[in-house]
C-alpha cells in the first residue's frame, strides 16, 4: 500500500508552492481532482504524467457523493504505489476524507486568493454551494468562494443581503486574478463566473444599516443606553433567553415571524432608548 499526499495547487501556475513542486516531481502517481487548474500546465511543461477525476463531475450530481467517490478513487490508486493528489484548495471535501485516512497534507493558496487583503478584522468564510445554510453576520466581513454561475451568484447575493445593506462594499476576484470593487447588489451582474470566482463583502459598522443583527450588537447598543443598561441575574436571564428561543422557534415553524425580525425590532427599541 502506497502513501497519499494531498497538495493544494491553487488556480494558477504561479500559485504552486515549493512544497507542491517537490511533491509533483517526487515520482509518485499524480492525480488531479480536475484538469482545470494551473498545475496541469506545469505538469505538461515538465513532462510529468497525470490522470484526472473530471469524469466524476458527470457521474455524480450530489456534492457529498462526488467527494466520497474522488477520495475512494485516490485510495484505490494508492494500492499500487504512492499517490500525489492535487486539489485547488485543501478544504475540498475529498481532501478532508483522505486526511482522516492518514494522508499527508501540503496546503497551498486559499481559493479566496487576494481577498483576505481587503478584509478588515474577522471574516466569515463560505463555499457558494452552501448558500442555503449561510448565516452571515454584518459585524464581520464575509468571503464566499467558488461562485461558478450567475444563478449561484444571485442566490449568494440574496442570502448576503439578509445581513448586509444592498449597497455594501464588495470586492471580487476572478480566475485570472482580476480584482474588482463593486456593490453587493451587482454581484450577479459580473463576468467570468466559474469555480475560481470569489467575493468579499465588507463588514457594516453602522448598526442602523444592517439587515440583520447579532446578539452581541444588541449588547453593545444596550451598553450605550442608560435606560437599558442594568444589573441582571445570570440564571434568570438564561431562562428568559431560553423561553424567547422556544417562542421564536414556534413562530418560525408557523411562518409568523423570525429570529431576525425579533433582533431587528430589539435594535430599533434600543436605538429609541427604550
Amino acid at each position: 500500500m502506497g502513501s497519499v499526499t494531498v497538495i493544494g495547487v491553487g488556480f494558477r501556475r504561479e500559485q504552486l508552492t515549493l512544497g507542491a513542486v517537490d511533491a509533483l516531481k517526487s515520482g509518485a502517481q499524480v492525480i488531479l481532482h480536475t484538469e482545470r487548474c494551473g498545475a496541469a500546465g506545469f505538469l505538461d511543461e515538465n513532462g510529468i504524467g497525470y490522470t484526472s477525476l473530471d469524469r466524476l463531475y458527470e457521474e455524480y450530481e450530489d456534492f457529498d457523493e462526488h467527494a466520497q467517490a474522488a477520495a475512494d478513487a485516490v485510495s484505490a490508486a494508492a494500492a499500487t504505489g504512492d499517490v500525489t493528489y492535487c486539489v485547488m484548495d485543501v478544504r475540498d471535501m475529498s481532501a478532508g476524507i483522505l486526511a482522516k485516512r492518514g494522508a499527508r497534507i501540503i496546503p497551498g493558496p486559499a481559493s479566496e486568493d487576494a481577498l483576505m487583503a481587503f478584509a478588515s478584522g474577522a471574516a466569515q468564510l463560505y463555499a457558494a454551494a452552501d448558500w442555503e445554510t449561510m448565516h452571515p453576520d454584518a459585524d464581520r466581513c464575509a468571503i464566499v468562494r467558488e461562485i461558478d454561475s450567475r444563478e449561484l451568484a444571485c442566490e449568494v447575493k440574496l442570502r448576503l443581503m439578509e445581513a448586509y445593506p444592498d449597497d455594501a462594499e464588495a470586492v471580487t476576484v476572478s480566475g485570472d486574478g482580476d480584482i474588482r470593487r463593486i456593490k453587493l447588489f451587482d454581484l450577479d451582474r459580473q463576468q467570468g463566473y466559474d469555480h475560481r470566482f470569489s467575493v468579499m463583502v465588507s463588514s457594516e459598522a453602522d448598526i442602523e444599516r444592517r439587515n440583520d443583527i447579532s446578539f452581541r450588537s444588541l449588547v453593545e447598543l444596550a451598553r450605550r443606553s442608560d435606560a437599558a443598561y442594568r444589573e441582571g441575574n445570570a440564571d434568570e436571564l438564561a431562562k428568559n433567553l431560553a423561553r424567547i428561543a422556544g417562542a421564536v422557534a414556534y413562530a418560525e415553524d408557523r411562518g409568523e415571524f423570525s429570529a431576525a425580525d425579533i433582533m431587528l425590532d430589539a435594535r430599533d427599541i434600543l436605538l429609541n432608548k427604550l
